[in-house]
């Protein structure tokens, strides 16, 4: 993928760029024009005012130095405030566009990618992307702006002495080139080892259980002590090289000011300059000091800013969409079938000539050992994938031709492993469906069995719940999430792997819970328990790639799973 321009990426980041860029430099404009009268009041204090034993003279250039000062802060703050605004706009927009592009991405890129390099493409690019643009907004055009003007009024003071003062800039150049990628260095091994610490932490966190029933705790403490030292001693490090590099920037600006004020001394001395100019010169060069070495260290900030904001942008070029495109919005939903259909994530299909029909009112189960392919048959009745061969379609219609978002509005999905935010039961069971009344969560409550264990919590349906549910039982979890799945009145609902966690008289209870609803909604159980309920209409197994019916339902041979 070609990469475009760095000019034409900020600009499709940053809509309406050269307006707001025309503002920005405008305001830089007007703080430069603020700052450079400050060394020629400085020279008219010192050669006019003071000679002149005239206080009033004094109190007036002194009263226009201070109003310029304070002048030049208030634009500073008016600068930085219009770009916080256009720039933590721009990248809001961009999050947004980010989060967009992350739910029309195919649920195979998901499967593929790490959430964690996700979640650093959404958050911390963007978040290096926001400090570019405040570096280069507030910093960089600024300075540039101002060394123009300050640079005209040190020509017209004594050119001698400017050009010597230039000498300045490429030793602070060389000093930033050698140190910078030391610094650099160092600041990414402590990221490294801070993060291998972090990843550490959170294996004991994540086996904690396992630690204890192993009696390893001292092994896993050690293994973290050891963590900790690398964690010290980088940090050490990372700060020793940054101070020795800040140090040395700081006495070649002292060295350079001494070596500047003895040139103006002497030329004062010479009768050259006057007491005002060599003061004004030597306060002109110390409003640039400080602008130019923030520009400096705005270099690391627009490199690393701009290397993610070509990440995000091919980001959101992908062109890998969803696997359907229809706009056809179902105003109602009787059956899902999958006709002949063939799938395969590689060259090798996985599934071979399948047909199933979910109707209105009958449970189907389709078992088969793990990776036979019953999870890839819900994610092609939920249209995430397009087969190789055959059709899918609702209701006679082709998937092709309609709105997946609007078409799963009528489908709810329990996961073998079922998500739980963090927040109160109430919230977990109305999740995406914020309108619902409390009549609707109750009778969803009740359906799910949720009322079973809901009195063991004195707060009821507030009881807060931790991200992923860790205070619950897996068959906990899992009726929560029947709760929430049927809480839309969903006329297909899909049980993936329910005795993942549900006994089998859980799950029997809910099913006849469910066959009882007036919408009659279509049921499909997938499980690698060919038996796990008696109360089947169609059980079909997966056998050599095929979907097999099997015709001996009903024998009321069922797994007797604990919860």
């Amino acid at each position: 993928m070609a990469t475009a321009s760095p000019s034409r990426q900020f600009r499709s980041f940053f809509p309406g760029t050269n307006n707001k860029l025309s503002a920005i430099v405008a305001s830089s404009l007007l703080s430069a024009a603020l700052l450079i009268p400050v060394p020629l009041v400085i020279q008219y204090i010192l050669d006019e005012a003071i000679p002149s034993e005239t206080t009033s003279r004094v109190l007036m250039a002194g009263s226009i130095l201070v109003a310029l000062l304070i002048a030049n802060e208030l634009s500073v703050f008016v600068r930085r405030s219009i770009v916080a605004k256009h720039g933590k706009g721009a990248t809001e927009s961009l999050r947004h566009a980010m989060l967009v592009k992350l739910h029309d991405l195919p649920i195979n890129y998901h499967r593929r990618t790490e959430p964690a390099t996700l979640h650093e493409r959404i958050v911390l690019q963007t978040t290096s992307i926001d400090a570019m643009v405040q570096a280069l907004l507030t910093t960089v055009i600024p300075t540039v702006v101002l060394t123009a003007g300050i640079a005209g009024v040190l020509l017209a003071i004594n050119w001698a002495v400017f050009i010597e003062s230039l000498l300045l800039l490429p030793v602070l150049y060389l000093t930033y080139r050698f140190f910078q990628p030391r610094v650099q260095r160092s600041e990414d091994e402590y990221d490294t080892r801070l993060a291998e610490f972090s990843d550490g932490v959170m294996f004991s966190l994540r086996s904690i259980e396992l630690t204890r029933s192993r009696g390893t705790e001292d092994v896993d403490i050690a293994r973290n002590d050891d963590n900790i030292t690398r964690v010290r001693d980088a940090g050490i490090e990372s700060r020793r090289v940054r101070g020795i590099y800040r140090t040395t920037e700081r006495s070649v600006l002292a060295a350079f000011a001494a070596v500047i004020l003895v040139t103006l001394g002497v030329a004062s001395a010479h009768g050259d300059l006057t007491t005002g100019e060599m003061f004004a010169f030597f306060s002109g060069l110390g409003l640039l000091v400080l602008p130019v070495t923030m520009t400096f260290a705005a270099v690391p900030m627009a490199r690393d800013g701009y290397a993610a904001l070509t990440e995000v942008m091919e980001f959101l070029d992908r062109h890998d969409g969803r696997s359907y495109h229809g706009t056809l919005q179902p105003a109602h939903l009787d059956r899902i079938s999958l006709d002949g259909v063939t799938f395969a994530y590689g060259p090798e299909p996985l599934l071979t000539d399948v047909s199933l029909t979910l109707e209105p009112g009958t449970v189907t189960m389709v078992s088969g050992p793990n990776g036979s392919g019953k999870s890839s048959i819900v994610s092609l009745v939920l249209g995430f994938f397009r087969p190789q061969a055959g059709a899918v379609s609702a209701d006679g219609v082709p998937y092709d031709d309609l709105d997946m978002r609007s078409l799963r509005r009528y489908i709810g999905v329990v996961a073998q492993d079922p998500a739980i935010v963090a927040g109160s039961i109430t919230d977990n069971i109305k999740y995406g469906e914020p309108d619902a009344s409390d009549v609707q969560l109750w009778q969803a409550a009740h359906l799910a069995t949720v009322d079973d264990f809901i009195v063991d919590f004195e707060d009821g349906y507030d009881h807060e719940l931790a991200f992923d549910g860790k205070t619950l039982s897996g068959g906990q979890r899992q009726r929560i999430a029947i709760a929430r799945a049927l809480i839309r009145d969903p006329q297909v609902l899909i049980l993936d792997e329910p005795t993942s966690h549900l006994d089998a008289g859980t799950l029997r209870r809910v099913i006849a819970n469910i066959s009882r609803l007036p919408n009659n909604p279509a049921v499909l159980i997938t499980s690698h328990h060919p038996r796990v309920i008696d109360s089947v209409d169609h059980l079909y197994r997966i056998e050599g790639r095929r979907l097999i019916e099997d015709t001996t339902v009903g024998t009321g041979d069922e797994d007797k799973t604990s919860a």
